[in-house]
C-alpha cells in the first residue's frame, strides 16, 4: 500500500505539472473519491491555467491496517516547498506567502479486485509535522 500511495504521488506530479495532458495513469493507483477529487483538480488547473512546477517531498508510513477489511490508513509528512503553483501562460509563481508548506496528508488505501488503491487524500494544512 505505501508502495501505491508513492507511486501515486509521483503520478501527481507529472499530471499536475501538465494537466492539459490526460490524467488516465491516475487510474492504476486511485480509486473511488480520489481520483474524482483529482480529476476535478486537474480540471480547475486546466480551466485556470495552472500548472505545478518542482516537486512534492513525501515521507509516509502505514498508522493503522485492517486485513480483514482489506483498508489501511496512511500518514504523510507532505512537503510542496519546492512544489510551486504558477500561471501556465506566464510562468508567473502563483505561490501563497506564508502558507504552512509541510503538513500531515491522511490517505486511506483499499484493496479493489487484490490490489491496493488510494480512496480518500485528506491534507491538513493547520497540522504541521516533521518527516520521518
Amino acid at each position: 500500500m505505501l508502495r501505491t500511495y508513492r507511486r501515486l504521488q509521483g503520478v501527481l506530479t507529472e499530471v499536475y505539472a501538465h494537466p492539459s495532458r490526460s490524467p488516465k495513469a491516475v487510474e492504476r493507483y486511485a480509486w473511488g473519491g480520489a481520483r474524482s477529487e483529482i480529476y476535478k483538480t486537474v480540471f480547475r488547473y486546466r480551466q485556470q491555467h495552472i500548472k505545478l512546477t518542482g516537486a512534492p517531498k513525501v515521507s509516509p508510513r502505514v498508522t493503522a491496517v485492517d486485513d480483514k477489511r482489506g483498508v489501511a490508513r496512511i500518514v504523510d509528512c507532505f512537503d510542496d516547498s519546492k512544489w510551486i503553483p504558477v500561471d501556465a501562460r506566464t510562468g508567473k509563481s502563483l505561490a501563497v506567502s506564508g502558507q504552512n508548506h509541510r503538513y500531515e496528508v491522511t490517505a486511506q488505501a483499499r484493496q479493489v479486485e487484490g490490489r491496493w488503491y488510494v480512496v480518500s487524500l485528506t491534507p491538513d494544512r493547520e497540522q504541521t509535522c516533521s518527516p520521518r
